[in-house]
């Protein structure tokens, strides 16, 4: 059963399992301030090696991340091991050598590999690495290379090179029809910028004064510092005041206090910042009446200030200056029957009439004396006592002795016996103590009434009941008679075994029939029905759902289990083991099982209507959508070279080639400031207070201005000469003379000339880096020498003049082409049979065709004079369609069908979208499927559907940002006005939902948050909820608070409230919703 600690408290900051009685922890969690919360392992107990699991949420600490999970070990080694994948979101990084930085990435998220460096090969380097269709990594030789890219052996030359570039860059010296050189500089001012943001052409800056004001600012705010040199963002919660210069003297003290006003009895308020409090009694109001139990304020002699009761006041600790008198009230007493000495009206004395009986010892304590009677008159008093002989004290017994049950003996003069407390009396209330054996039965009743009755008694040895034992067994009852006019008696009832050893069985039987209105009734105290255990084998819930639970999470029904509603399944998959089936969606057999995919693969129906495509950026479409023949067309619109820009520390860059917008996303959130200091190279430093002005003068060849919020300064040195020559520099220039070494030509230089790069020389072209790994094409660029001297072209692949080996010697026609064999020259003709044919508008096809078949043209168009026009691609391996660009590409979209029953539609990369109505329905994107409509299955459907998830398949949360954003289960029942981001419970008494709150029992209904002003749009049953500045406590459950609709991180206390959790905040403006199915009710001790 789960186990749940509903107090914010921790026990020893730590909870450790041991391996044995007082030995060392063997898994220890704890955590440590500064450095997280911890998990160690252990399998020694002498604890010398040792294993962590560390979570740390400090930016410092967690490797370039806002937090991080960290493996460490107390060995010099540790392997961790995943027995299965390993699933990366953000890539895959090397650890820093030091420190906790983000480390070198290895693997991006989108999964494209990054070498910090290469070793060379040494040996062994005719192969190159490539990527092939399935995404493997493979490597391929030189010659192979060459083959794929269509290149020969020969050699070309090169006539121009040329350099284009986007936003942001500019380009000179291109292009290079013989030689130069081309240079690419940054232009930032053609770079669009975000707030914050000021671009020079080779520089940014930022400009604070462009930010938003706010108005607001929590504790998840961040601000931007200088740690030791580096850039790095903070949590304001992080920031401790301690930091700052206190020249407001603030202390220590704590309090939410603002402001002391002063009511009845008080004067002096209100007071904000600093005062005096005084009496005044004057303003209190007068009261007439006084009791005892009134309280009079008190200093008593040592100044200690006290209450006290008005009738705990003596009169006699009064000044008695008005001179009262202790007597008071009775002026007279007079004597009646019994009394002399009266009337009395100042003072005298009262005294017993002489009467009755007179002074003397009466009886005797030696037994031979006894009295006999003693007489009483009206008032009570003794007016004559009879005494009478014992008879001499005859008696032979001397001693009275107490057994079992009394107490008071041994008696051998007088005293008293007394039923001690192990006697059950029958009659009046008694406590009974100890252990007390009855033998045969113990009845209860209600006083004389014998009906209804409770009887305890046991059975040995006597006929079995359950069927599980195989002899005799003993019994022990509870038994419950049938009360007037029932005739149903019934019993608690635990039988074992004679024989059999650890085998016992607990009987509840509520009626000695097995009807349906008998049942067992399981509900809370002075609850009405909830759950129900009939005796006919129905299991019924009163107003809310049947629920198993196993802590092994397995439940195993061994038998057939007939539903006869619905089957709803909120987590976790159903799994079909061995030859399990879900029948009865269509006549099933072992080969048309609807739960076997061959069957599902095999049964395809409906029918295409119009099939379209939607471009993305820099891609256009046309032809689209086809809703009976033709041809869709997808062009690159935007074939340029990909500019990419990467933003840094509290700076975000959006946007793609080729705008972009680079946003400070870390402004200054603005606050106040009492102080700062101003320093200078010299002059030590000086305080700057609110209202003081600081001047920022120019010096020597430095000059100041100012605009608006900027400040300028401007170094006035235009010329050397204005600067003191302490290093003795000559006017004369530095370099005299420019002679060319090895790969250099065209030196010595004393005056002016041209230096150029001479290709010939060894380390030039000889030994530059072999690129034959690379991937060229037909518009690749290549420089190339084109003789024995110095002259390197630009040049493209397709101008190399390739030579093959062998070359071709002969072509021969086949099917639908005349003209062949050629061994030299010859024409070669389309059309000759086979279904094809020339025409002015083209090649005409007719009837089929057999054989390769290409279209250099701009589109292929299917017709037919009647019916369905239908274009058929086939193969003995399978077929598959490419749609590319450019047509030397090997396939940019692809439909494959295989002849091991692959059916499949691929893209080389980016997305892949499937829009109706021109509208996008689904989007894929690597391994991420989206519908930006939602996703129904089985609408208007009378059958029953299924939802199936395969092993390592999950529902992922994202993080919701804005307005009352929501994922998770939505339930859509009844139509009741809600506000949004309140909690609901549904009624158990009428079809709708009401505000939820702990004080009333609907706080253990089902609980769900509205998502709008009305349940008809979806009430969130559990998930992720944006619930803007909700104030509560991030980590921390949330209960169902006392206020009707509201959460509280504080579990309620109330006698008669339940505490419940409902969730857990996750940041200042976003919950996860999840109601436990467990609640404590609070109960007055």
């Amino acid at each position: 059963m789960p186990i749940r600690f509903l107090s914010d408290q921790s026990i020893d900051r730590q909870l450790t399992i041991q391996g044995a009685a007082n030995g060392n922890p063997l898994l220890k969690l704890y955590s440590s301030t500064g450095d997280g919360a911890i998990a160690q392992f252990s399998d020694q107990s002498s604890l010398s090696q040792t294993g962590d699991l560390r979570y740390v949420h400090i930016d410092l600490l967690s490797y370039g991340s806002g937090n991080a999970f960290i493996f460490e070990s107390n060995q010099s080694t540790l392997s961790v091991l995943a027995d299965g994948k390993l699933l990366f979101k953000e890539g895959l990084f090397i650890k820093p050598s030091s420190g906790t930085g983000g480390g070198t990435q290895l693997i991006s998220s989108a999964g494209a590999y990054k070498i910090p460096s290469i070793v060379n090969a040494g040996t062994d380097t005719d192969q190159f690495l490539v990527r092939d269709s399935s995404g493997n990594v493979d490597f391929r030789t030189g010659a192979e290379v060459r083959s794929d890219i269509g290149a020969g052996t020969g050699s070309g030359t090169v006539t121009s090179v040329g350099v284009s570039v986007g936003t942001g860059l500019d380009v000179s010296g291109s292009p290079i029809t013989s030689s130069g050189t081309i240079s690419i500089s940054l232009d930032l001012s053609e770079i669009t910028l975000g707030a914050g943001l000021d671009a020079g052409t080779t520089s940014l800056s930022l400009d604070l004064s462009e930010f938003t004001q706010t108005t607001t600012f929590v504790a998840a705010d961040q601000f931007i510092v200088l740690d030791n040199g580096l850039e790095r963002k903070i949590n304001a919660d992080d920031i401790g005041n301690s930091v700052f210069s206190n020249t407001a003297g603030y202390t220590t003290n704590s309090g939410t206090v603002t402001s002391v006003a002063t009511g009845t009895g008080l004067t002096g308020g209100t007071i904000t910042s600093s005062g005096t409090l005084s009496l005044n009694l004057n303003g209190l109001s007068t009261t007439t009446g006084a009791g005892n139990a009134d309280f009079f304020a008190v200093v008593n002699s040592s100044g200690s200030q006290y209450k006290i009761a008005a009738g705990n006041i003596n009169i006699s600790t009064f000044n008695n200056n008005a001179g009262y008198v202790t007597s008071s009230g009775v002026t007279s007493v007079a004597t009646g029957t019994g009394l002399t000495g009266g009337t009395i009206t100042s003072t005298g004395t009262l005294s017993l009439a002489t009467a009755g009986a007179g002074s003397g010892t009466y009886g005797s304590t030696s037994n031979t004396t006894k009295i006999d009677t003693i007489t009483l008159d009206a008032y009570g008093r003794v007016t004559a006592i009879a005494t009478g002989s014992t008879g001499g004290g005859s008696g032979t017994v001397t001693s009275v002795a107490t057994g079992d049950g009394l107490s008071g003996g041994t008696i051998t003069t007088s005293g008293t016996l007394t039923v001690d407390s192990t006697v059950v009396r029958t009659s009046g209330a008694q406590s009974i103590a100890g252990t007390k054996t009855f033998t045969t039965r113990i009845n209860v009743i209600n006083g004389s009434n014998t009906s209804p009755e409770i009887g305890l008694f046991t059975e040995i040895n006597t006929a079995k009941i359950a069927d599980s034992f195989s002899g005799n067994t003993n019994k022990s009852y509870v038994y419950f008679a049938a009360g007037s006019p029932s005739n149903d008696p019934g019993y608690i009832l635990h039988e074992t075994s004679t024989s059999e050893t650890n085998e016992g069985v607990l009987h509840l039987v509520p009626s000695d029939d097995n009807a349906t209105g008998d049942y067992v009734s399981i509900h809370g105290t002075n609850d009405p029905d909830v759950l129900k255990l009939h005796t006919s084998g129905l299991i019924e819930t009163v107003n809310l759902q049947l629920q198993l639970k196993s802590g092994l999470n397995d439940i195993y029904l061994n038998d057939d289990v007939a539903i006869q509603g619905d089957l709803t399944v909120t987590g976790g998959d159903i799994i079909l083991g061995g030859t399990g089936r879900i029948q009865g969606v269509d006549t099933v057999s072992a080969s048309t099982d609807a739960a076997n995919k061959a069957y599902v693969d095999a049964h395809p129906s409906g029918t295409v209507t119009s099939v379209a495509v939607s471009g993305g950026t820099g891609i256009s479409i046309s032809g689209s959508p086809i809703t009976s023949s033709g041809t869709i067309t997808v062009t690159n619109t935007s074939p340029d070279q990909t500019v990419g820009l990467t933003g840094g520390t509290g700076i975000s860059v959006s946007g793609t080639y080729p705008n972009f917008t680079i946003t400070n996303t870390s402004p200054s959130s603005g606050g106040t400031m009492s102080s700062w200091n101003l320093q200078g190279d010299s002059g030590g430093s000086t305080s700057i207070t609110n209202g003081e002005t600081v001047d920022i003068a120019g010096g020597t060849n430095i000059s100041t201005s100012r605009s608006s919020n900027t400040i300028t300064i401007t170094n006035g040195i235009t010329n050397n000469n204005q600067l003191t020559n302490g290093a003795g520099y000559v006017t004369s220039s530095g370099v005299t003379s420019v002679a060319t070494g090895s790969g250099l030509t065209g030196g010595t230089i004393t005056g002016s000339g041209t230096v150029s790069v001479d290709y010939s020389t060894s380390g030039i072209i000889a030994d530059a880096a072999d690129g034959e790994g690379d991937n060229l094409d037909q518009d690749s660029v290549i420089l190339a020498q084109v003789d024995a001297g110095t002259a390197v072209k630009r040049h493209l692949v397709s101008d190399l003049p390739f030579v093959e080996t062998s070359g071709v010697t002969s072509v021969a026609t086949g099917n639908g082409i005349s003209g062949g064999t050629i061994t030299s020259t010859g024409t070669l003709t389309v059309g000759a049979g086979n279904g094809l044919s020339q025409s002015s508008t083209g090649l005409l096809m007719s009837g089929s065709y057999t054989g390769d078949f290409l279209i250099n043209g701009n589109k292929l168009t299917v017709t037919n004079s009647s019916g369905y026009g239908a274009l058929e691609i086939g193969g003995t391996s399978g077929a598959h369609l490419d749609l590319k660009k450019p047509a030397t590409d090997d396939y940019d979209i692809r439909l494959i069908h295989t002849t091991a029953g692959v059916n499949e539609l691929t893209t080389a990369s980016g997305d892949l979208k499937i829009n109706t109505n021109n509208t996008n329905a689904l989007t894929i994107n690597n391994s991420v499927v989206t519908f930006p409509a939602g996703i129904t299955f089985g609408a208007g459907s009378t059958t029953t559907q299924e939802v199936t998830l395969n092993p390592n398949t999950r529902f992922v949360y994202k993080a919701v940002s804005s307005g009352t954003q929501y994922q998770g289960d939505i339930i859509d029942l009844f139509t009741t006005i809600t506000t949004a981001g309140s909690v609901y419970a549904l009624s158990n008494l009428a079809a709708f939902w009401s505000a939820a709150d702990a004080d009333t029992s609907q706080a253990i209904n089902m609980l769900a948050i509205a998502t709008s002003t009305t349940s008809a749009s979806g009430m969130l049953l559990k998930g992720i909820f944006r619930k803007a500045s909700h104030g509560l406590t991030a980590g921390r459950p949330i209960y169902l608070s006392q206020t009707a609709g509201g959460m509280t991180n504080t579990a309620p206390s109330a006698s008669g409230t339940y505490v419940r959790v409902i969730g857990y905040a996750i940041d200042s403006n976003t919950i996860y919703f999840n109601p436990d199915n467990t609640w404590v009710q609070n109960v007055s001790p």
